[in-house]
């Protein structure tokens, strides 16, 4: 079997591969390149191959490029890095192509890039001292949390706001005090104070888009002190325009950017807000290098040889982003049980609507229980549903397109996480996002056997 290797992707991948017994083929990812000319380019080079592994690019976000990527015959890609903005989730999913990330690969870079080097640098702008104030991290997931422990390591008080997390992980002790809502972490509760600065380390989503705009500025700005903001995560959670403008008045600090809406080489910089910010006295810019090192580099290379090799060879899945199948029988049991509720749930809601009762076309998935708490489940969930809300009207969906097919339509789905339930019950619900009436929910109840779960739904007039 061939797979198609990046020629900037670190080598240990194409040896391991090699050791494996693959043909190794090699390719430029022509990163100057549109990417539908890049690809074509690219296929035309490499042929048909069974695994694919590349870094950023070539980037794979349209149809037009993704039918161009199909004639190669992949049945694998595994992104050497965490971010998958430039590949098209849904697109994969659709197509059948297992699409995997190498989520943890660079963790310890990340980490201390943003601590040692953007809060550093942003502070000694700022000209204050770290250690006197709280930091704040939005988005507590492995590279949030490492932060976290830096920091508290040095004495600094740490808060953390996560929207899909209602409790901090297991670490003893936590390196955080989780906060319900991002404003708290801004500005404070009446039982706790704000922080002075805040560390982005969410992935992007519809959640994330844009979250930190010129309305936090206004709330942080009740905060006395310095106000520092450092972005390692992706550069559109940020309205940039809003910072630029927090930045010239005052309201903001200084600012640590290891990312940007549009990058300094990247095409439509010359001009752009980017390049305010890149230039602006008060920022500490640099080039997207924070999971650069040479580690965070060598680790994603030996793990996605792994899942490819792991997925060709066994049919296994290490970390997909497009297929989810736990590892544990009863898990499994429990996913199909849930996969279907799911599903109903969004029946349910559609044949309402059939009987006359208006329903918005923006919904808000709530799941409500600890067995959500895995990302993963949520997103095979977030599928399910929309592919029971959209079936009687669009029979060519399935599963695997449904978001996409949601996008298509103009319909805006956004999601929470909820624990209201104890460890014996959990549900799906669907709701208005703007009411937050209940348009349809989904339980999933404690059978007579471990792993056996019972499913029954209802319908609650907004």
């Amino acid at each position: 079997m061939r797979v198609a290797v990046a020629r900037d992707v670190d080598t240990v991948c194409g040896e391991m591969l090699a050791g494996y017994g693959y043909d190794v083929v090699y390719f430029d990812p022509r990163s100057k390149m549109t990417p539908v000319e890049a690809l074509a380019a690219i296929v035309d080079e490499v042929g048909e191959v069974q695994g694919w592994v590349q870094r950023t690019n070539p980037k794979i976000q349209t149809p037009e490029a993704f039918d161009i990527f199909r004639k190669t015959n992949t049945l694998v890609v595994a992104r050497a890095g965490i971010g998958l903005d430039n590949l098209n989730q849904e697109l994969f999913s659709a197509g059948g192509i297992c699409l995997e990330n190498t989520a943890g690969c660079s963790t310890d870079s990340v980490a201390d890039h943003a601590f040692y080097e953007l809060m550093m640098k942003a502070c000694g702008i700022a000209g204050c001292d770290y250690r006197d104030f709280a930091l704040g991290i939005v988005g507590a997931g492995r590279i949030g949390t490492r932060v976290a422990q830096i920091a508290s390591e040095h004495g600094m008080r740490v808060r953390a706001y996560d929207p899909f997390k209602l409790e901090p992980d297991d670490y003893e002790p936590s390196p955080y005090i989780l906060v319900d809502k991002l404003e708290e972490l801004l500005a404070g509760t009446e039982t706790m104070a704000g922080v002075n600065i805040v560390s982005l380390h969410a992935e992007l989503n519809d959640t994330s888009l844009g979250m930190i705009d010129g309305r936090c500025y206004e709330i942080w700005q009740k905060k006395g002190g310095p106000r520092i903001l450092i972005n390692a995560a992706r550069g559109e959670m940020v309205v940039e325009k809003d910072l630029l403008h927090a930045l010239d008045e005052g309201t903001v600090s200084a600012a640590g950017l290891d990312v940007l809406r549009v990058e300094s080489k990247q095409h439509g910089f010359e001009g752009s807000v980017s390049q305010q910010l890149y230039q602006h006295p008060r920022t500490y810019v640099t080039d997207h290098v924070a999971g650069s090192r040479k580690d965070a580099l060598t680790n994603a290379a030996t793990m996605a040889a792994g899942q490819v090799h792991a997925f060709l060879d066994k049919g296994e899945i290490v970390n997909s982003i497009t297929h989810y199948r736990p590892a544990d029988p009863i898990a499994q049991q429990w996913l199909g049980e849930a996969a279907f509720a799911g599903d109903q749930v969004g029946r349910l809601n559609m044949y309402i609507r059939r009987t006359g009762v208006e329903i918005p076309d923006d919904v808000l998935i709530v799941y409500d229980g600890r067995k959500f708490g895995d990302a993963d489940l949520r997103r095979a969930l977030k599928k399910r549903v929309l592919h029971g809300l959209l079936t009687h009207q669009r029979p060519d969906v399935t599963p695997a397109n449904a978001p996409a097919v949601a996008s298509e339509l103009g319909i805006q789905v956004s999601e929470q996480l909820t624990y209201n339930w104890d460890d014996k019950g959990n549900s799906i619900v669907l709701k208005d996002p703007e009411t937050r009436s209940v348009l349809a929910y989904g339980m999933l109840l404690p059978g007579y056997h471990q792993g056996a779960y019972t499913y029954s739904a209802g319908y609650v007039h907004p």
